[in-house]
């Protein structure tokens, strides 16, 4: 990953990574997305984009509102794509906490404990 994201910044290509972070340690990551974000380590702008589990990334103002982008799976099983810019939230929210909240939706919804056990006997 590393000759692919040095690469990406030499050339000022997109670079898209799925799951960034999974066998990374999260300081890592939060240093990778500063090296995007700032002109004098990314002088040619490339650019990242990446998905993650890791909610976080949504602290410290590391992302900007319009940088972040959720998924709800729809009924029919489609997904639905959206930013956080569509929710109204005051400037002093915590993010990542309010996300884990269900307030963005885009959190899975688990049957309970009880259903669970039910479902297992049919």
């Amino acid at each position: 990953m590393a000759f692919r994201i040095v690469a990406s910044l030499n050339i000022g290509r997109l670079i898209i990574v799925d799951e960034l972070g999974t066998n990374i340690h999260p300081n890592i990551v939060k240093s990778i997305i500063r090296i995007f974000q700032n002109p004098k380590t990314n002088p040619k702008n490339a650019q990242l984009i990446l998905t993650s589990h890791d909610n976080t990334l949504q602290r410290n103002n590391l992302l900007r509102r319009d940088q972040i982008w959720f998924t709800q799976k729809r009924d029919d099983q489609s997904t639905e794509l959206y930013p956080l810019t569509d929710f109204h939230v005051r400037n002093d929210l915590a993010i990542d906490k309010a996300y884990l909240d269900g307030r963005f939706g885009a959190v899975p919804f688990l049957p309970s404990e009880e259903e669970m056990i039910l479902q297992g006997d049919e």
